[in-house]
């Protein structure tokens, strides 16, 4: 862990931040040679990277293309081939949403997914504060990712959770939409 509570792996001078989302393509990228290459050491950190890649992927949520195409480009398919199958599903996919799917919207998931995890375990820890929403009433990590800052509230965060405010905003928007009907 770094000094923010991050959780990394140094490899000689590099570092493999699971939070940040140009890490975790670069994982994606090179997984089936990693994988290879120290598969057979089982004290290998390269074979550990690639188990918690495979944890963050089984932990994320991804929609079941997103699955597919993970899967398909870590079989070194090419986009041409992926569209081809996606297509032969009945998909219709674009070579710009299926760039954007691989490289952003995937590695943005599954960073996120290596966030919550850390955020859980410090919250099991003792090292981070659980808050409650006033709205769901779900206990929650104190952390940016569920809360909105508030710098009137003793916490520093917003009573509700972004998902509760985010459903009030919604809810706004709709009746706004259907009074002017």
């Amino acid at each position: 862990m770094n000094s923010e509570g991050k959780l990394f792996w140094k490899i000689s001078d590099n570092v493999v931040d699971y939070e940040n989302p140009a890490h975790i393509l670069a994982l994606i990228d090179n997984y089936a040679a990693l994988l290879r290459h120290s598969y057979s050491d089982p004290n290998s950190h390269t074979r550990d990277l690639c188990f918690d890649l495979e944890l963050f992927v089984e932990r994320a949520n991804l929609t079941d293309v997103e699955q597919f195409v993970i899967e398909q480009r870590v079989a070194h398919r090419h986009n041409f081939q992926i569209l081809k199958m996606l297509k032969e599903e009945g998909l219709d996919y674009s070579e710009a949403q299926l760039r954007s799917m691989y490289r952003i919207t995937i590695p943005r998931k599954l960073a996120t997914t290596a966030l919550q995890m850390r955020l859980d375990s410090e919250v099991v820890l003792g090292e981070r504060p659980l808050l409650v929403c006033t709205k769901c009433g779900e206990a929650k990590p104190a952390h940016t990712l569920y809360f909105a800052r508030s710098r009137d509230k003793k916490t520093g965060f917003c009573s509700q959770c972004k998902v509760c405010q985010k459903k009030k905003r919604d809810a706004k928007k709709e009746a706004k939409l259907n009074g002017n009907r």
